[in-house]
C-alpha cells in the first residue's frame, strides 16, 4: 500500500491521460482506410521524477531504491484499464535513462534479427 498526497495522484491521473489521448489520436488518424499500410507501434511510458528519496516495502523492511514501477488502475471510456508508471528519483535517473535505452536496443536487434531470419 503506497502513501501519495492528492496531488500526487492528480498529476498520474494527468500523465495516464495525456497517453490515453494521444493513442486514441493516432488510432482516428490512422484508421482502415489510411493510406499508410505499415505497423506503426509506440510505446509511452509515463515517468514520475521525484527528487527526494524513493523506498518500497520488501519482506516487511523499508528498502531504499533509485527506481520503481507503479502501477495504476482506473477506468478509460467505461473500461477498465491499467497503465505502468515508471518512478524514479533525480539520482537514479541517469541509470533509467541507461536501462531503458539498453532494452530499445535489445527490442531492436530482436527484430532486425528476426527479420533477417524470415527472409
Amino acid at each position: 500500500m503506497a502513501l501519495h498526497p492528492d496531488n500526487v495522484h492528480s498529476g498520474l491521473a494527468k500523465i495516464i491521460q495525456y497517453c490515453e489521448e494521444k493513442v486514441e489520436d493516432w488510432e482516428n488518424r490512422h484508421n482502415d482506410d489510411s493510406e499508410e499500410k505499415f505497423l506503426r507501434h509506440f510505446l509511452y511510458m509515463p515517468i514520475l521524477l521525484i527528487q527526494d528519496d524513493l523506498f518500497l516495502l520488501k519482506n516487511d523492511a523499508l528498502v531504499k531504491v533509485d527506481s520503481s514501477i507503479l502501477v495504476v488502475n482506473y477506468h478509460h471510456q467505461k473500461t477498465a484499464r491499467m497503465a505502468y508508471v515508471f518512478v524514479t528519483t533525480k539520482k537514479g535517473l541517469s541509470q533509467f535513462i541507461q536501462d531503458s535505452l539498453l532494452i530499445e536496443k535489445t527490442v531492436g536487434d530482436n527484430l532486425i534479427n528476426s527479420i533477417k531470419a524470415m527472409a
